[in-house]
């Protein structure tokens, strides 16, 4: 949402974004993928948009579409929300990418599974829900007000280990190729709606030895260089009883350290604190499932890999008293990975 009291154009609060400058609003991949079956569809835009202006208002103005302004330069700071099956989603998140071009600071979050509209109702309707093969939205009740999502991701072997025995475990089709693509691709996402990184000692010290310098290096394609600039100014907790960050850390200053018998309380902290984004685990299995075990992660992400370990680090340490429902599964894209997204239902108290 955009503070009220300056507009692209000049005058009045700020409104819809509309589409990019010199591109179509029916150009963009949402109007093909969720144009019909999923409640606002794309023949209704025309009408709407009659309404919008009104009847001697200028819909070409900039206070009518903002992304139609020369620059958005000196607007207020900016928080985009799209539903992931929302035929807007993509002029919204347009609008986010140009307020930053424009250097204005914003913050955007897609709402996976979600519809048009769906923060005004707490059920979804049969008249919502989408395709059969696409998953009804859930309420974001458990989300509501100023509580953060503590969302871990992992990759997992097709036997459910997260690390392999021995001194040379199969190779995860993820680190090269058309999967490391998809791989990466699927990472930018979750650090798009992130704005607190938690990680154990040794992912930390793989990521802090791989990511820093990544977005300078023109050598490398887009996906990874914006990954690289999320990691870099992301605020990042590490889970430790004997790390410390060496001296000269590019990410000393975005950085924290927690011993192991406090980190379920900073976490809880984080998530009940003002941030916008998702409280994001990456890796760190023994990180998150004492996290999980107090009952602090709302959702699981696995990636399932198309490798068979045959023993090795388990990705559940041990049983779980929460129930878990299954949100999405789906193919990774150019990949043989398989994600499931996972809620974790709610427990007495949080």
């Amino acid at each position: 949402m955009h503070d009220a009291g300056a507009t692209a154009g000049g005058a009045g609060a700020p409104l819809p974004a509309g589409g990019r400058r010199g591109q179509p609003a029916r150009s963009y991949a949402g109007h093909v993928e969720c144009g019909e079956g999923y409640g606002l569809v794309h023949t209704d835009g025309p009408a709407y948009w009659d309404h919008y202006p009104g009847p001697d208002g200028d819909p070409a103005s900039p206070d009518a579409s903002p992304m139609r302004a020369a620059s958005l330069a000196g607007l207020p700071p900016a928080y985009v929300l799209t539903a992931e099956y929302d035929v807007l989603r993509d002029e919204g998140e347009a609008y986010a990418a140009a307020l930053a071009e424009a250097g204005v600071p914003v913050q955007t979050r897609r709402w996976d599974g979600h519809l048009h509209g769906f923060l005004g109702s707490s059920q979804p309707s049969p008249a919502q829900r989408g395709p059969a093969d696409v998953p009804a939205p859930s309420a974001p009740s458990r989300y509501e007000g100023l509580m953060r999502r503590l969302v871990v991701s992992n990759v997992v072997s097709l036997d459910g280990y997260v690390n392999a025995a021995g001194p040379t475990p199969p190779a995860l089709p993820i680190r090269s190729g058309a999967d490391a693509e998809a791989f990466n691709t699927y990472n930018l996402e979750r650090l798009r709606t992130a704005s607190t990184l938690v990680a154990g000692r040794r992912s930390f010290e793989m990521f802090e030895g791989h990511w820093p310098a990544i977005e300078d290096d023109e050598s490398v394609d887009e996906v990874q260089r914006e990954i690289s600039r999320l990691n870099n100014r992301v605020e990042k907790l590490v889970v430790s009883d004997s790390y410390g960050l060496p001296q000269g850390s590019p990410w000393a200053d975005s950085t924290r350290v927690v011993p192991r018998a406090r980190a379920a309380d900073v976490v809880a902290e984080l998530k009940r604190g003002d941030g916008d984004g998702d409280v994001l685990v990456f890796g760190s299995a023994t990180t998150w499932n004492a996290l999980l075990a107090v009952g602090l992660v709302d959702e699981v992400h696995l990636l399932v890999a198309p490798v068979v370990f045959g023993s090795g680090v388990p990705a559940f340490s041990a049983g779980l008293e929460n129930d878990l429902e299954l949100l999405d599964a789906q193919r990774i894209k150019g990949s043989g990975t398989t994600l499931l997204r996972y809620a974790v239902a709610a427990t007495d108290g949080r």
